[in-house]
């Protein structure tokens, strides 16, 4: 390049601007300014800049505090327009006008709601530029409240009151049992309303149970059972309520589920028959757990002067769902681990569940031998074929649990050793005869309270406590006024008492 071009270039160049007095915004960012009125920084990221005529310039020195944030590398040139603002004092008056009902009524009543500043801006003294905070708070909303009173419950339902459900044991068959109550029933229950409702109502009795344990044994400086027995507070439960508030819940959720699955009943389908199944059974925990109605509630009915003599609820539902729906229909989906191949194999039939348990045996069969005696004795047939019907039924059920003989031997079906299962096999006619208050059916509702043992046979079986007292103690109540009727109740005084600890 020739001298004469290379003064040429040198004349075209544009005169370098040393940036000694650039604007605040500028120096502030540790960027170049052109000095310019207003610099072109300013301009091109829509800042004021104190460099334009009428706007007072800021001494570093005089700035207020802003709040430190460390940024990464490279110009924050993006976010200038939020962070920086030279607002005057009259905007933050014209944005409290602007301010929603909810921010303006927590300032006036002094609510624990902050209030987000006004486009995120602050009042400056008269007379001087403020620089906004480099954090604006965000807009807070009001946090929707959560139903304690539900969640509760179902907390305590998923936590203690499943595992109740499932019974004691570790074989394969009860954990998915307990794998059931604990998860499969809760999502039922988010797709059938009424199915929650009686899992909040058998929660809540539960709670009910715990909470009068605290009140008898909490007034006499004594621990409660349920902290007692869990010193390293692994399964302590914390109770928020009286047990008369609890009772309060669980009739109230109660109500509400038996309301929707009666009204269900009426059209069972392929769809609905589980949530119906499940659904009688929680009814009959709910019916158990809420213990006996009055004096002439025999839990299988209720003895008083109405015509309309029908079974509990629960055992009307599934009779009806067992004879509509194959167990293939009735036990899919969720409901499988209910179901004939949902749990590990069966026991062996020889083995009853006082051995399988380890509990000690009850010598039944003289027992109800000499009371198939006194039934059979009997001048009414149609009473009489009823109560051996129902007395077969138990004798099964004693046999499955107990066993035949001093050996405990049994070769019958194992369903019989489920003890609820007299209750659902009980039919209209035996209904009747406890309607009619007869003797020989009374004594075989006081025979069946011998299998409520909530610590032998019915294992965790809190919802069944106090049942097995009432009812003998009414029956013998009703046959006091006949003769002999003491020696028929001596056996299974003796054997409640026992259970009791009296």
């Amino acid at each position: 390049m020739t001298p004469a071009v290379r003064s040429q270039t040198k004349k075209t160049k544009r005169p370098h601007r040393k940036s000694r007095a650039g604007c605040t915004t500028c120096k502030r960012r540790r960027v170049k300014c052109d000095e310019e009125k207003p610099c072109s920084n300013c301009v091109r990221f829509g800042v004021p800049c104190d460099l334009a005529p009428g706007v007072e310039t800021v001494v570093i020195s005089d700035l207020p505090a802003v709040v430190s944030v460390r940024r990464g590398r490279g110009r924050p040139r993006k976010n200038w327009k939020d962070t920086t603002s030279t607002t005057p004092s009259s905007a933050k008056d014209a944005a409290i006008d602007e301010k929603s009902p909810l921010e303006q009524s927590s300032q006036s009543t002094g609510s624990a709601i902050p209030s987000p500043p006004a486009s995120g801006t602050e009042a400056s003294t008269p007379g001087s530029t403020t620089i906004a905070p480099l954090l604006t708070p965000p807009a807070c909303e009001p946090v929707p409240l959560i139903n304690i009173d539900d969640a509760e419950p179902l907390l305590h339902f998923v936590q203690h009151t499943a595992a109740t459900l499932a019974g004691k044991g570790n074989s394969s068959c009860k954990n998915k049992i307990l794998r059931f109550w604990e998860h499969n029933a809760p999502q039922m229950g988010l797709r059938w309303p009424f199915v929650l409702h009686l899992i909040l109502s058998v929660a809540a009795f539960d709670l009910s149970r715990l909470a009068l344990q605290q009140e008898k044994r909490g007034g006499h400086g004594k621990t409660p059972d349920h902290i007692a027995a869990d010193p390293e507070g692994l399964r302590h439960v914390l109770l928020r309520r009286t047990r008369a508030e609890y009772l309060a819940l669980a009739q109230q959720h109660f109500s509400s589920g038996l309301s929707g699955f009666t009204c269900l009943m009426a059209a069972p389908n392929p769809t609905n028959c589980g949530a119906l199944y499940l659904s009688a059974v929680l009814v009959s925990y709910c019916t158990f757990a809420a213990g006996p109605t009055g004096p002439n509630d025999l839990l299988v009915c209720s003895i008083d002067d109405s015509d309309d003599h029908q079974s509990i609820p629960f055992v009307h539902g599934l009779r009806i769902i067992y004879a509509s729906f194959r167990p293939e229909v009735l036990f899919a989906g969720l409901m499988a681990p209910l179901g004939p191949s949902g749990g590990a194999p069966e026991p062996e039939p020889q083995v009853p569940v006082y051995r399988r348990e380890g509990f000690e045996r009850i010598d039944w069969e003289p027992a109800l031998g000499h009371l198939r005696q006194f039934i059979n004795e009997g001048t009414d047939k149609d009473k009489v074929a009823a109560c051996i019907a129902a007395l077969d039924d138990l004798v099964a059920i004693f046999a499955a649990n107990y066993g035949y003989g001093p050996e405990g031997s049994y070769d019958g079906d194992i369903h019989n050793q489920f003890v609820f299962g007299w209750l659902y096999r009980i039919r209209g006619d035996f209904i009747h005869c406890l309607c009619a208050r007869d003797s020989r059916a009374l004594l075989l509702v006081a025979y069946y309270a011998v299998l409520l043992d909530s610590a032998t046979i019915v294992p965790l079986g809190w919802y069944i406590q106090g049942w097995s007292e009432h009812l003998v103690t009414r029956v013998g109540g009703l046959l006091s006024g006949e003769e002999g009727m003491d020696v028929w109740l001596e056996w299974p005084r003796k054997l409640v008492a026992l259970q009791s600890g009296e």
